[in-house]
């Protein structure tokens, strides 16, 4: 099976530097740069957000950040389901409101996940050589893209449905 997923952005962005998810990293997320792009993108591959989800930091995902950053979301299927305070967010799939099933199969992590490696192809004359700037051309290369934690260790067929089986309480 083959996949292509482009990603357009409008304006500069930086890959991400360290942003300390444990006590080994520092915290250094602009080390590329002023605009460090963080986060996930999310693959929502069956359309239904009862079936899968991210149980590995719930407190970085959409539906636990959403509220945090002055709103809610305005899908109706994820009506009732940020989290408006902290205790909400318990990397429990089977706990209302649900914060952790957003539905995601697959996610692409721009999160420090260590780049194997970061090649500058162009770089701008007069430009800084460990910062991305405009006019360059960077190829960064690691492991991105991810099965969701949801139901780590079930077959694909079966994590479809996981979320609601009640066999995956972490």
């Amino acid at each position: 099976m083959y996949i292509r997923i482009d990603v357009m952005l409008d304006g500069l962005i930086n890959p991400t530097g360290e942003i300390g998810f444990d006590d080994e990293k520092a915290y250094v997320p602009d080390a590329y740069g002023p605009h460090p792009m963080v986060g996930y993108i999310e693959f929502d591959v069956d359309h239904n957000e009862n079936t899968g989800g991210e149980v590995e930091y719930p407190e970085f995902r959409y539906l636990a950040t959403t509220a945090r950053f002055g709103g809610l979301p305005s899908e109706a299927r994820f009506d009732g389901r940020a989290a408006r305070f902290v205790q909400e967010i318990d990397a429990n799939l089977n706990t209302p409101p649900f914060v952790e099933r957003s539905g995601e199969e697959f996610h692409i992590a721009l999160i420090d996940e260590d780049p194997s490696s970061v090649d500058v192809i162009v770089e701008r004359p007069g430009g800084v050589v460990s910062t991305f700037e405009a006019g360059e051309t960077w190829w960064v290369s690691g492991e991105f893209f991810h099965r969701a934690h949801g139901c780590r260790g079930w077959r694909w067929r079966l994590s479809r449905r996981c979320a609601d089986c009640g066999l995956c309480k972490q």
